[in-house]
C-alpha cells in the first residue's frame, strides 16, 4: 500500500528535525503564496512563480513583531526625520533621536530611481553616544499574536508558518555602530562591546519570551550571525560575542519545544560546528565557494543527523544561467546533502529584482521540477 504524501508542513518539519520524508522539501526563499499582500507588493511578472510555489514547493510564511529600534518601541521614540538633497539621485533622511544625555543622529541615504539606499551615519559612533543610546527608556512595542494565529489557520497544512525573533545581539550591535566601528571595538573596546551585547541580549530575550508565552511556534527564525564571521571577527569573537550570548536564548527556545532556524551567509568553516552547540536545527543557506567557504559534501559530512541544511543554489545562479545548468545544480545538490534527511532545497537568496525576467522564471522553474525529479526518498 503506498503511503499517503506529506503535506508541505509535515514535509519541512521532519526535514528540519533531520528525518526522511516523502521527497525533499522544496523552499523558494522569499515566495510566501499563504500570504495575501505578497503578490499586492511585488510585479505581475511573478504570478507564475507564486503560483507555482503554492502548487508544487514547500513555501514557508515568516511572522514577526512589529519592527523595533534596538529593542525600542520606534513610537516611544523622541525621533525626529529630515529630507535633505543630495542630488537628482539621491536624497537623505536624517534621523535625530533626543535623549536625556544629548541628541542621536542616523543618516540613510536613498535613492530616488528605486536603487537600493544605504546608511552613511550610524547612531553609535563614539562612547558618548553609546551613553546616549542607553539613557534611552526602554519600551518595548504593543504585541498581538492574533495575526500569527490568523496565519496559521489560513496556510493549513499548505505552509508553514514560522516565528521571527529578529536579529541576534551582536547584529543589533552592528547595526548601531556599523561593521568598522565594531570591528574596531572588538579589539580596542572589547568590554564595552561585551556590556553593550548583554544589554541586548536582554531586550531580545524579553521580545523572545513575550512569542513564546504567546504560543508562537513550532520553529523560531533569527539571523544575523554572519557579521560575527570571519574575515571581520575572529572565529574566537563569534564564539564569546554568539555563541555565549546567544546560547541562553536558544536554549529557552528549544526548552518550550520549538525548533530553531538561523539564516547566515559567508564562510561558516571555522565556525560550523557551534552552531550544533546552539542547538540550531535548520541552517540556511550554507554557501559553497566562492561566496562561502565549504564545499556542500563537507558541510553534510559534520552536520548530518545534526542540523537541517537549507540551500545552496546561489540567487545569481537563477538569475544569469541556463534552465539545463540549474537543472544539474539541483541535482547535484541533492546527491551531495539528502541521505537520511535533514535537507531543504532552496536559493541562498530572496528574489530581489522588481520584475522578473523569463530567464529567471525558467530557471526557477527549472529548479522546481529538478527538485521534484531528483528528490525523491
Amino acid at each position: 500500500m503506498t503511503a499517503k504524501p506529506m503535506t508541505p508542513r509535515q514535509r519541512l518539519l521532519a526535514a528540519m528535525r533531520c528525518e526522511v520524508p516523502d521527497r525533499v522539501p522544496i523552499q523558494v526563499r522569499g515566495v510566501y503564496p499563504t500570504n495575501p499582500n505578497w503578490m499586492k507588493n511585488h510585479d505581475e511578472s511573478y504570478r507564475v512563480l507564486y503560483d507555482l510555489v503554492l502548487e508544487k514547493c514547500d513555501p514557508v510564511q515568516p511572522f514577526g513583531l512589529r519592527p523595533t529600534w534596538h529593542g525600542i518601541d520606534r513610537d516611544s521614540l523622541n525621533r525626529r526625520v529630515d529630507e535633505v538633497p543630495v542630488d537628482e539621485d539621491w536624497v537623505e533622511d536624517v534621523v535625530t533621536i533626543g535623549t536625556a544625555r544629548g541628541p542621536l543622529t542616523e543618516i540613510y541615504r536613498r535613492s530616488l530611481k528605486g536603487e537600493p539606499g544605504f546608511q552613511t551615519r550610524h547612531a553609535v559612533e563614539n562612547e558618548e553616544d553609546l551613553e546616549r543610546f542607553l539613557s534611552i527608556p526602554v519600551v518595548m512595542p504593543q504585541f498581538d499574536p492574533r495575526p500569527f494565529f490568523e496565519a496559521v489557520e489560513r496556510a493549513g497544512e499548505r505552509a508553514l508558518v514560522i516565528g521571527e525573533i529578529g536579529l541576534n545581539p551582536l547584529a543589533e550591535a552592528c547595526r548601531l555602530l556599523g561593521s568598522e566601528l565594531l570591528a574596531i571595538w572588538s579589539v580596542m573596546k572589547r568590554g564595552l562591546l561585551k556590556d553593550l551585547v548583554l544589554e541586548l541580549r536582554r531586550r531580545w530575550t524579553a521580545e523572545t519570551e513575550r512569542l513564546l508565552d504567546a504560543g508562537i511556534g513550532p520553529v523560531m527564525a533569527t539571523y544575523g550571525h554572519e557579521v560575527a564571521l570571519p574575515p571581520l571577527l575572529s572565529p574566537a569573537d563569534f564564539r564569546e560575542f554568539v555563541v555565549e550570548v546567544d546560547l541562553p536564548v536558544m536554549q529557552m527556545v528549544r526548552e518550550r519545544g520549538n525548533l530553531i532556524h538561523v539564516h547566515c551567509h559567508y564562510n561558516l568553516n571555522k565556525v560550523l560546528d557551534t552552531f550544533i552547540e546552539l542547538g540550531v536545527n535548520c541552517l540556511h543557506p550554507m554557501e559553497a565557494p566562492p561566496m562561502g567557504d565549504i564545499e556542500l559534501p563537507e558541510a553534510k559530512r559534520r552536520l548530518k543527523g545534526k542540523i537541517c541544511i537549507e540551500g545552496n543554489l546561489q540567487i545569481g545562479e537563477l538569475q544569469m544561467s541556463t534552465p539545463e545548468r540549474i537543472r544539474e545544480l539541483t541535482r547535484r545538490i541533492i546527491e551531495d546533502a539528502a541521505e537520511d534527511g535533514g535537507l531543504i532545497l532552496s536559493p541562498t537568496a530572496s528574489p530581489f529584482w522588481p520584475t522578473l525576467c523569463d530567464r529567471t522564471r525558467d530557471n526557477y522553474l527549472a529548479f522546481i521540477e529538478a527538485g521534484r525529479e531528483f528528490g525523491a526518498y
